[in-house]
């Protein structure tokens, strides 16, 4: 059914990203709409059977379930300071008319793959910032706070904010009734340093520390 027409071919696409920037799957539908059938022509159909493959091949090795109600982004600190202990900030490029959306929940799921522990699932409260909060420059994101005994990140799965994806849950019926304790995960010493942090510092830190990519530096 995948491919059976140009519009589910063109929905398969658009779904799985597949060519998208090369406008391959409104190719597909305009196509349709003017009566010719692209699995004739050995081009079109050979790209439309790579992006089947490809996801069938994902399907079998991934398993990969859509959450409508969820997204995954990079997560960062809150370098303002104005997030409390147990709050996030939700930022996305995915509203009606394609402008920023902010997530506002008292109750979404925050987590990160993979979450062996179950520990590694923990609520957290969506909240707005103010209008003039640097924050609300920022796209795709989640911001982390910065207060608390323990942060955030580091009770899902041991995650930080070098890079690490974060799965962001709203829907109700998925949050779980039971919230467990986080594992406590081993954490790699801090280099301290006496002064700012300059360029070389960090280009320093990456070619020396290679082998520990998990340390982080802070300004003591």
């Amino acid at each position: 059914m995948m491919t059976q027409s140009a519009i589910n071919t063109g929905t398969l696409l658009d779904e799985v990203h597949t060519s998208k920037a090369s406008g391959l799957p409104s190719l597909i539908r305009y196509l349709g709409q003017i009566g010719l059938d692209y699995h004739h022509d050995d081009f079109l159909y050979a790209a439309v059977e790579l992006a089947v493959i490809s996801e069938l091949r994902d399907i079998k090795h991934r398993g990969r379930i859509p959450v409508p109600k969820g997204v995954t982004l990079f997560g960062v600190p809150d370098e303002t300071g104005y997030l409390k202990e147990g709050e996030i900030f939700v930022i996305t490029e995915r509203g009606p008319t394609g402008g920023k959306e902010i997530l506002v929940r008292d109750k979404v799921i925050i987590t990160r793959s993979p979450a062996l522990h179950p520990g590694d699932i923990q609520l957290a409260k969506a909240v707005d910032v103010p209008p003039g909060n640097s924050n609300r420059q920022l796209s795709n994101v989640v911001v982390f706070s910065k207060w608390g005994q323990r942060d955030l990140p580091s009770k899902l799965s041991g995650g930080d904010l070098d890079g690490d994806l974060y799965n962001v849950i709203w829907d109700e019926t998925l949050i779980p009734w039971m919230i467990y304790a986080p594992a406590q995960y081993p954490r790699v010493p801090p280099v301290e340093l006496p002064r700012d942090v300059t360029r070389k510092d960090m280009s320093d830190f990456f070619v020396t520390c290679e082998s520990t990519p998990d340390e982080t530096m802070y300004l003591h």
